[in-house]
């Protein structure tokens, strides 16, 4: 046969082609051997190689069944990587794997060649989930070997790294960790109340040093129900250990805290701090950005986490978003908002760490981390600073890394490969993988998960919730927009950012939220109806209400499934998916210190009795989840030891979510298997299309057309109807905001339309009548309607140019002297102010606001929200959640301790779940069982009324509940008292059982915390003056009731009153405070003799709530102004007349006061009668005549005017004409005594015939009445005398004279009576004449002055007021013994506030007039008053008083001398008509003698006169 002949110098091998077609130099097959290829002579020959050499298997140590599953050679080094395990899977390994146990082992190990029995470990743990069914592939780069079994996610793990170095699938997957929290730009610490000290003060259960001064505060009962809400405005403002103060109270009492309240504390990190001495950064740098902020991590070989959720913007604006002084001015002005800057310059960025900062690198390998930066109109993102893990740590609080940025600049920018880096391109699963320089390769892989068709959820928008939710603080200014689409989905994420699409509610949802919709729902403007309370109005929000929990398909399966691609949950519940359900009682809470759980089984858990188990995990605090160790029952407290890979560790501390929360009942606590590739955790995004707008602030709304009222020929406009068309004039850059359409114009045209639709949003508008009217402006409510410009054109275009218009249509058009651009609105409803010819009401420029429809994105895309979370816990949040009823957020701000019986003490509300579902009249719900307890578990329930509105309307079906009463069938009417322990003591739980008539159909019972507040006390009746002397001890009884209801009994409405003076009290004689009250009984007392005279302005302080002098918490105090005057009485205003010393000229006509009288009745006989009056009547003509009937007034004389002449009873006509003779003092008398002084006055000329002159009057006379209706009387003074029917003459049928000496200048004569009885008071001077007389100049002269006795200041001598118009007191001098009557006075000085002797009612030590005069006893009378003899007086220091050793003004009396009746005037009780107090100055002037009697004083001047006096 042939022969083949072959050299194989190819050296090469060759089993692919068949053996005749093999190539000279290659060979089919050899072993052991190698073919020459070296250039030396032997090339060609046959070498042999060396062989392998046999590892024994017990050279590893755990593997007595160990089976090797892949395997990987390193030429370089000459080292073998071996991956192997004991552990099979089951049949379903390819569709649902099962996880190997801690029994199991998984292992990578390597040796070289050079000491193939020196193993070394790279990994031993069953974490690694090897099955011999599932062989590994293997590549390596440079030190780092990567592999993939097709049944694991592809890992990869550093060869360098020691065993013990990996200890999770977190640190060994080829996609890193993903950091899917968002930065907090808040800071949020809770607490618990422990103690109460009062609605403002209380003690936390644990002091927390990072509750701080100015945090803003929300609460909540025990059982969840809401509090103290964010729209109060309640702020921390002192911080004592555990110890908190608050600005102020709640608005209601009932929310007052509480012990086991559950306080939130919180603050945004977003401040201005430019103003700061030390401050780094840059003041400037932020105003015109809105920036967000982001994180993300470095690992150990160098790769980096992909990009945090963004925040949402930081951004204030100045002044806090509102308009100041000024503003709104500017704002149309120069058409932007100058102040819409951003006042934020200085963010603390509160950073989540998968762990405790010092513990990411051993538990994540994270190295350090990149804090990130991006504006919102950039393409890239930045990054600030790269912080190490080393300086993590130093900026740390466990899990929170605080990083303050300080308006710095980014040092760098990420590339753009990072930039839009959203998810790392790596596998789920892959059976092959190989390498290509510094690239992996895999193939055969899965790349997607498959996730659920849809979640069950459903899309609400509300206002901001201040206790759910925390962007009220976080993002004060950030609101949903209004009138805009917003679809709302699901993203579900691995933990290694793997994600699905976006993720919507199915089109039929299980609907339970009023007003909620699917995925999609439009957001409109607020209406008028809405009554939208801007000040309590935090923004609007979505609300995302998921009805059922979210699981890996909607099968309800939470396990991985190979076939179909599901990853399953990363944290399946375990067991058959209950939970433990926990004990709430008082003694069994649960209990957390750091690593060690302990908590009591509810004895009604039912099926919810899965304890956890040695291997379980449960939610971590810091860690997402930790490991259960040890599970041990001591009944029946079970204690969970946790730790981290199958070892305790305290740094595995078990989240505080497995405490009780009282509001979830049953409390259902869960535990779980941990599938580290199943969805991990959920955000949502939202798709909002509607982008970019404009605010247009214009100089006001010009409703149609302006005014051309007046204008000569005007061009007219077009008749369209009122609130149809409205006129803008548009300016600056309104122009561009509403810009003119511009294409298919013709070459002439001026007048243009605008395809921008406009929304109106604030509207100018007019506030008062035309007589004050004002410029102000109101929000406007468009709906869904817009306004087009129909028209824009110049003033002149548009035949608005000044000269077609009136002055008031001139004034509508901002700037019409610069001919701007108006915009015709086609308008859909009525908006702006009209022009008028009215200025008040005219329109005029004030702003006004439209905004632009805004432009629809071409980006069909969804944005990230900071909305993220854990699947764990939402599907926690949703599985334990009661979506029946579980709230009535009563007001009980109207539950009070004044409320009636059967009154309502809180709002109609109805029922709503947790979710905010309203069971309303299209779900309503029934009551079955009521009833309240007090603080001290006492029932109560007789107290209360649970009512439900029945009747069809508005409020049917809500609940109220009221004050028990026998009108509502109880046993008795219910009162309420606030007292000293109330605030504690008068909390109230009340226990609604509410039933569902629809779904769900199960009873809740509804625990709420009511409690009733302190009304103010009230003085009944109202403090009013009260009048005392020195002596009397007794001031008077205050009396005050507290703010129980008015009908309760006597003794509630004064209880726990208490009564104190704390201001105006002043200090007595003694040294000592002059007034007391008594503190329980308000008994206002003085120390006697000890208080000086006068009006005292006392300020009252009353407190209610009082026990042992002790006011209790949220007692109420009052304060009222009390006036004790110690004196007499004044009169009231307006008795006091013009005070008139003197008339210096008779010819004067018409002197105030005064009448002359006719000067030459010695020829004429004329005589003139005048009158002077007190009342608040003024008559005239015949009802004057009436008025003046039977007093002396000459009968059925008509004076003429108001101040009428008219002539005598004499012949002759030579009256004074024009002369007044009816003079008005002052008003009737209602309190007090007046003092009448009744004068007649001549001036001596000199020279003239003769050389004295006379006058006189018939008589004085005084009358009273009580009414303008009764007749004139006359009636006693207060010294018990009364004028007679003749009046006051100087003898009997001989009236008052004058006689002047022969000196020149002026004589007087006055009497002064004084009355106290009130009423209407007439003075009459009866037949005034001049007897002697050559002038008009000499003419005799009266008037009458009213003055207030007590406290005169109209005091006249000599033509002169000795007071100078302020109230003194007098001194006396009194003789030193008494007697009978007599007139022998004497130089002891005493001192009185009158400064008429007969009129004294009391005489003082001193010139305070504090302590009365020490009488000494000389009489007893019948009715046991004590009393002196008589003693005499006369003034000492002060007018009316003449030599020493004279008598004509000296008077003589008795004085009473008992106690709290000291040394006042005696009045002898069995006296009728005797006067009390005689005077000694009735004597001629020639005789000088010596006359007693009770006839009026003459007081003259010169003292010498004739002053004898009758009547």
């Amino acid at each position: 046969m042939a022969e083949i002949k072959n050299s194989f110098l190819r050296s090469k091998m060759n089993k692919d082609l068949d053996d005749r077609l093999i190539p000279n130099g290659e060979y089919r097959d050899a072993q052991n051997i190698s073919v020459g290829k070296s250039e030396d002579d032997d090339i060609g020959s046959l070498e042999t190689v060396l062989g392998n050499v046999l590892i024994s298997v017990t050279n590893i140590v755990k593997a007595p069944n160990l089976k090797i599953i892949g395997y990987l050679t390193d030429e370089y080094t000459d080292t073998v990587f071996v991956f192997a395990t004991d552990y099979t899977d089951g049949a379903n390994y390819n569709s649902a794997p099962v996880r190997p146990t801690s029994s199991s082992t998984c292992i990578i190990y390597s040796w070289t060649a050079k000491d193939p029995n020196n193993i070394s470990t790279l990994i031993d743990n069953e974490f690694l989930n090897f099955s011999t069914t599932n062989p590994v592939q293997a590549t390596l780069i440079e030190n780092l070997l990567f592999f993939t079994d097709n049944r694991n996610q592809p890992r990869k793990i550093n060869t360098t790294r020691t065993l013990g170095y990996y200890t999770s699938e977190d640190q060994i997957s080829v996609a890193k960790y993903n950091p899917y929290l968002p930065i907090s730009l808040i800071k949020k610490e809770t607490g618990i109340v422990n103690a109460i000290t009062s609605s403002t003060v209380f003690t936390l259960n644990v002091a927390n040093p990072k509750i701080t001064v100015g945090m803003s505060v929300v609460s909540a009962n025990k059982t969840g129900t809401q509090k103290i809400q964010g729209d109060e405005f309640i702020t921390v403002t002192n911080v004592n250990g555990a110890i908190i103060t608050l600005s102020s109270g709640p608005t209601s009492a009932a929310n007052n805290p509480a012990v086991d309240d559950n306080f939130i504390f919180l603050t945004s990190t977003m401040t201005n701090k430019s103003s700061e001495a030390n401050w780094p950064g840059d003041p400037d740098y932020l105003e015109d950005k809105f920036v967000r902020f982001s994180y993300r991590f470095k690992y150990d070989d160098g790769e980096y986490s992909i990009i945090a959720p963004f925040t949402q913007i930081a951004f204030i604006p100045k002044q806090k978003g509102y308009y100041l002084n000024g503003d709104e001015d500017a704002a149309y002005r120069s058409t932007i908002l100058q102040w819409m800057e951003n006042n934020v310059d200085n963010v603390e960025l509160l950073i989540p760490l998968p762990d405790k900062a010092n513990l990411l690198n051993s538990s994540y390998k994270i190295t350090s981390m990149d804090v990130l930066y991006k504006e919102s109109d950039a393409l890239v993102v930045k990054v600030l600073e790269t912080l190490t893990t080393t300086e993590v740590i130093e900026s740390s609080s466990d899990n929170i890394c605080t990083y303050s940025y300080q308006s710095r600049k980014p040092y760098k920018t990420l590339t753009q490969a990072q930039t839009i880096r959203v998810y790392d391109k790596v596998p789920v699963r892959a059976l092959a993988q190989e390498t290509s320089a510094n690239r992996v390769i895999y193939g055969n892989f899965h790349d997607v998960y498959t996730p659920p068709s849809n979640i069950d959820y459903t899309v609400n928008t509300l206002e901001k919730n201040t206790f759910s939710s925390d962007s009220w603080i976080e993002y004060p200014n950030h609101s949903l927009k209004q009138n805009r689409n917003y679809q709302v989905g699901f993203v579900l994420s691995d933990k290694f950012g793997r994600q699905s699409p976006v993720l919507l509610s199915p089109v039929t949802t299980n609907n339970t939220v009023a007003n909620a919709l699917g995925s999609t729902i439009f957001s409109p403007y607020y209406s008028a109806t809405d009554n939208l309370n801007v000040r309590d109005w935090f923004g609007d929000t979505l609300q995302v209400v998921v009805n059922s929990e979210i699981q890996s398909n909607n099968s309800g399966n939470s396990q991985p499934n190979f076939s179909t691609g599901e990853p399953g949950l990363y944290a399946i519940r375990t067991g058959t998916g209950k939970g433990f359900e926990i004990n709430p009682g008082i003694g069994s809470e649960a209990t957390i210190v750091n690593n060690v759980y302990t908590f009591a089984l509810d004895l009604a858990a039912g099926v919810n009795n899965v304890i956890p188990a040695e291997g379980d995990f449960l939610r971590g605090e810091y860690l997402d989840y930790v490991e259960v160790i040890t599970v041990t029952l001591a009944a029946p407290f079970y204690t969970v030891t946790t730790g981290l890979n199958g070892i305790a560790n305290v740094n595995a501390q078990i989240n505080s979510s497995y405490l009780n929360n009282f509001q979830n009942d049953p409390d259902i606590k869960y535990a779980y298997s941990i599938n580290p590739t199943g969805w991990y955790s959920y955000k949502v995004v939202v798709k909002q299309t509607e982008q970019d707008y404009y605010n247009v602030y214009l100089p006001g709304i010009l409703k149609g057309y302006p005014d051309q009222t007046g204008v000569t020929s005007p061009v007219p406009f077009p008749n369209d109807p009122l609130g149809s068309t409205s006129n803008i004039v548009l300016i600056n850059d309104n122009i561009n905001k509403v810009p003119r359409d511009l294409t298919e114009v013709g070459p002439d045209q001026k007048q243009f339309r605008s395809s921008v639709q406009l929304f109106g949003r604030v509207q100018n508008t007019i506030v008062g009548t035309a007589a004050g009217a004002s410029l102000n402006n109101i929000q406007y409510y468009p709906g869904t309607s817009t306004d087009t410009a129909i028209s824009i054109a110049t003033t002149n275009d548009s035949n608005m140019e000044f000269a077609n218009l009136s002055t008031e249509g001139q004034a509508n058009i901002y700037q019409i002297d610069s001919k701007p651009l108006i915009a015709r609105l086609a308008t859909s409803n009525s908006i702006g102010v009209v022009s008028s010819v009215t200025a008040n009401i005219n329109m005029q420029p004030f702003l006004a606001i439209y905004e632009t429809e805004p432009v629809d994105s071409l980006l069909d895309i969804y944005w990230e929200t900071t909305t993220v979370g854990m699947l764990s816990d939402l599907n926690e949040d949703i599985s334990t959640g009661y979506e029946g009823p579980t709230s009535l957020a009563f007001d009980f701000s109207s539950f009070n301790e004044g409320v009636a019986p059967g009154a309502a003490i809180t709002d109609l509300v109805w029922p709503t779940s947790n979710e905010g579902a309203v069971f309303n009249n299209t779900n309503p719900t029934t009551a079955t069982s009521f009833s309240v307890i007090d603080s001290n578990e006492n029932d109560v329930t007789d107290e209360f009324f649970l009512y439900q509105e029945t009747a069809v309307g508005a409020d049917q079906y809500k609940y109220q509940i009221k004050t028990g009463a026998i009108s509502n069938s109880k046993p008795s009417d219910a009162f309420f008292t606030y007292k000293n322990d109330s605030l504690v003591t008068g909390n109230y739980t009340f226990s609604i059982e509410i039933t569902p008539t629809l779904t769900p159909a199960d009873a809740n019972t509804i625990s709420i915390q009511g409690a009733f507040s302190n009304l103010d006390p009230s003085f009944s009746p109202a403090l009013a003056l009260i009048t005392k002397t020195v002596d009397e001890a007794n001031i008077g009884t205050l009396s005050a009731i507290n703010g129980t209801n008015v009908s309760n009994i006597l003794s509630e409405q004064k209880s726990q009153l208490q009564w104190s003076i704390t201001a105006g009290n002043p200090t007595g004689i003694n040294g000592q405070p002059a007034f007391d009250i008594e503190a329980s009984t308000g008994i206002l007392t003085q120390t006697i003799n000890n208080t000086p005279n006068g009006l005292y302005d006392l300020t009252i302080t009353l407190e209610d709530s009082v026990l042992s002098s002790v006011q209790g918490a949220g007692g109420e105090t009052i304060t009222g102004q009390q006036l004790v005057r110690i004196g007499p009485t004044p009169v009231n205003d307006g008795v006091e007349s013009t005070c008139v010393p003197g008339i210096t000229d008779a010819s004067a006509m018409f002197p105030t006061n005064g009448t002359i009288a006719p000067w030459n009745w010695s020829s004429t006989s004329q005589t003139l009668t005048a009158v002077w009056f007190l009342s608040d009547t003024v008559t005239s003509g015949a009802a004057r005549t009436t008025y003046l009937e039977g007093t002396g007034w000459p009968t059925g004389t008509t004076p003429s005017g108001t101040n009428g002449v008219f002539a005598g009873s004499g012949s002759g006509s030579t009256a004074v004409v024009g002369c007044n003779t009816i003079h008005k003092l002052g008003s009737t008398l209602t309190q007090g005594t007046v003092a009448l002084s009744l004068n007649m006055q001549l001036n001596l000329v000199g020279g003239g015939t003769p050389p004295n002159i006379e006058g006189e009057i018939e008589s004085w006379r005084i009358y009273h009445r009580t009414g303008n209706t009764q007749a004139w009387v006359s009636i006693a003074d207060i010294n018990n005398h009364t004028i007679p029917a003749a009046g006051i003459q100087r003898s009997s049928g001989n009236g008052p004279r004058i006689q002047t000496l022969s000196t020149t200048g002026a004589y007087y004569l006055q009497y002064v009576m004084a009355y106290n009885t009130p009423g209407e008071y007439l003075v009459v001077a009866v037949n005034s004449q001049s007897t002697t007389s050559d002038s008009q100049t000499q003419a005799l002269l009266t008037w009458v002055n009213s003055d207030d006795l007590n406290y005169g200041t109209c005091v006249i001598e000599n033509g002169s007021n000795t007071t100078s118009g302020v109230a003194t007191t007098y001194e006396y001098g009194i003789s030193t013994s008494t007697g009978s009557y007599g007139c022998s006075f004497g130089l002891t000085s005493i001192y009185s506030n009158v400064a008429y002797g007969q009129y004294i009612g009391q005489f003082f030590t001193t010139n305070t007039l504090s302590t009365p005069y020490p009488f000494t006893t000389d009489a007893t009378d019948g009715n046991g008053v004590t009393h002196t003899n008589f003693y005499s007086y006369k003034m000492k220091v002060g007018p009316y008083r003449e030599a020493s050793n004279d008598h004509k003004y000296s008077f003589s009396t008795r004085f009473t001398t008992g106690a709290g009746n000291l040394a006042k005037i005696y009045n002898p009780p069995s006296w009728t008509t005797n006067c009390y107090v005689q005077n000694c100055g009735n004597m001629a002037a020639a005789s000088n003698q010596v006359t007693q009697g009770c006839n009026p004083l003459a007081l003259t001047y010169p003292y010498t006169m004739d002053t004898t006096t009758v009547g």
